[in-house]
């Protein structure tokens, strides 16, 4: 475990505590929101920590007075930093991890715990993710051949589908619950991610310790995506971090023979899109994406981390074909 994935942890946990953690990087009510369906759960042992990234002094004395604890980094730690900033000061023996853009049903805590605790040897747990047009957000991934992470179900209408808990392969970063004693083995971000691709890097390292993931569609959460992240999006930063972390995971974790095989595709995925985008006059967007190229292969070959076996790299890509 390197340096930007340790948790140092203050405290000794607190069993069946579960701490929430929420980086703030929107609007402020939206995290209203969020923290008012906290509110209204039925699990009654919980803490809720809210890190800012830059100071926010009325917003933060709101929070205080909701019981909030209020944690403001003097830099930008961005969503993974921040998110391992939080970790550090929690108390619990769960760590529920939150975008601010969500809100939880009432018994979504609940349920997540039943779940996690349904056997013995399962470390992480995914809820179903609902968008608000009542259409599915997520309820676990899935990893591709081709080497990219997708959500199960994403844009469908829920009708039950995918309503019996299942063994994934990996999970989005927007809701999540997870042991303590899996971060305290493996770590929770990699702070170098910043944004987009960390629930994956960290899916990675708790497959190689052997660990074990499932959803748990009972427990449901609303989550108000701010917009598809599609390839033609005309934010830069978006862009740089989609392409960059795709590269970092993939060279971070993969087995040669299986890089030999997909980075190919990857290469050309991303010279396609710098000419798309290039054609279309977005310059900065184009510039964006060449960097991220550059950087992913630069920084993660000097940092290649001992890779998951390619009986796991296929097992990953296998055991979700039936979704």
């Amino acid at each position: 475990m390197n340096r930007f994935e340790r948790i140092d942890f203050e405290n000794k946990p607190v069993k069946d505590l579960v701490s929430i953690v929420i980086v703030r990087y929107n609007e402020k009510e939206l995290l209203e929101i969020l923290i008012s369906s906290i509110e209204k759960q039925d699990y009654p042992n919980y803490e809720t920590i809210c890190v800012f990234n830059r100071p926010d002094p009325a917003t933060e004395q709101h929070l205080l007075k909701k019981n909030v604890r209020v944690i403001t980094s003097p830099e930008n730690l961005w969503l993974t930093g921040g998110a391992n900033l939080g970790a550090a000061k929690a108390r619990g023996e769960f760590l529920l991890v939150l975008n601010c853009d969500t809100e939880l049903k009432e018994d979504a805590i609940s349920k997540l715990i039943k779940g996690i605790k349904r056997e013995e040897n399962i470390d992480a747990i995914a809820p179903k993710v609902l968008r608000y047009d009542g259409s599915i957000d997520s309820v676990g991934q899935k990893f591709i051949a081709m080497g990219w992470d997708m959500n199960v179900g994403s844009g469908k209408r829920d009708v039950g589908q995918y309503d019996h808990p299942r063994e994934i392969t990996c999970f989005e970063a927007a809701a999540l619950l997870v042991k303590r004693t899996a971060i305290e083995k493996c770590g929770l971000f990699d702070a170098r991610f910043k944004y987009l691709k960390e629930s994956l890097d960290l899916c990675c390292r708790m497959k190689k310790e052997g660990m074990r993931f499932f959803t748990c569609p009972e427990a449901v959460i609303y989550h108000r995506r701010g917009g598809s992240f599609n390839i033609y999006t005309n934010n830069p930063t978006i862009l740089y971090f989609k392409f960059r972390n795709d590269l970092f995971t993939l060279i971070k974790h993969f087995h040669i023979f299986y890089l030999a095989a997909v980075l190919p595709i990857h290469i050309f995925y991303g010279l396609i899109t710098l000419v798309y985008l290039l054609l279309m006059g977005k310059f900065k967007c184009a510039e964006s994406v060449r960097k991220a190229m550059f950087d992913g292969f630069i920084f993660m070959l000097k940092n290649r981390e001992k890779p998951l076996s390619l009986r796991q790299n296929l097992k990953m890509i296998n055991a979700l074909w039936p979704y």
